[in-house]
């Protein structure tokens, strides 16, 4: 809001209707909101602008839009307010992801977060799910042939829904004696490796398995 005086055309990165975005729409009632690149072209050519961003954008969104309006304003205002949690979040998916043969991503189907977070799967070179929820998993065949599999959320993503779709997926797909215990391996190897201020991210492996990438959860069948 400190940005609306002095004639300043304030830009937002964000989805439209997210909460977040409403909110801060609040605040500055005139900004401009953007989120795909093909909504930049709307950004009309001002004097002074000022950039801020939904805090769960993508940070390589940011900086390319950032830099897209260099070239649009003889003076530009960038605060950088997207989350270190979801930058930290999205780097230890990214990490996950190069070391198991299938990931699972769980969140809202339109949330930003979410879907980068499975974008940044595919760039790892592994395929993945995204899901809502564990009610969406009900079928074994994507698990066949899958040693290990990946779990991790989107910002919004409560660690408890974390450990229902480990829970779940080892039911659905591990071996007998893993889906015998599939809440208790779950339960212990999620609640070791969360830490309060990065939850919903955890690792959960079979006894005997490596303990490496905390906070995002990997489920060996």
């Amino acid at each position: 809001a400190t940005f609306l005086g002095g004639g300043c055309t304030l830009v937002l990165l964000g989805t439209p209707n997210q909460a977040e975005v409403v909110g801060m729409l609040g605040f500055a009632p005139d900004a401009i909101v953007v989120d795909e690149e093909e909504d930049w072209e709307r950004i009309p050519r001002r004097k002074k602008m000022a950039l801020i961003s939904q805090s769960t954008q993508p940070p390589w969104k940011f900086e390319k839009l950032a830099a897209f309006m260099v070239g649009r304003s003889h003076e530009l205002k960038i605060v950088n307010t997207v989350c270190p949690v979801t930058i930290r979040r999205q780097q230890d998916t990214l990490d996950a992801a190069r070391e198991v043969d299938l990931m699972v991503v769980v969140g809202g189907r339109s949330s930003a977060n979410t879907k980068e977070l499975t974008r940044l799967c595919g760039i790892a070179g592994t395929p993945a799910i995204q899901i809502e929820s564990v009610r969406d998993l009900d079928d074994p065949a994507p698990f066949e042939g899958r040693r290990i599999v990946g779990v991790t959320g989107g910002t919004s993503t409560p660690i408890e829904d974390l450990r229902d779709v480990a829970e779940r997926i080892l039911e659905l797909a591990g071996t007998e004696d893993a889906a015998t215990r599939a809440h208790d391996l779950a339960s212990a190897a999620l609640a070791s490796a969360a830490t309060p201020a990065e939850a919903p991210r955890a690792h959960a492996s079979a006894p005997g398995s490596p303990a490496t990438q905390p906070r995002v959860a990997r489920v060996k069948r």
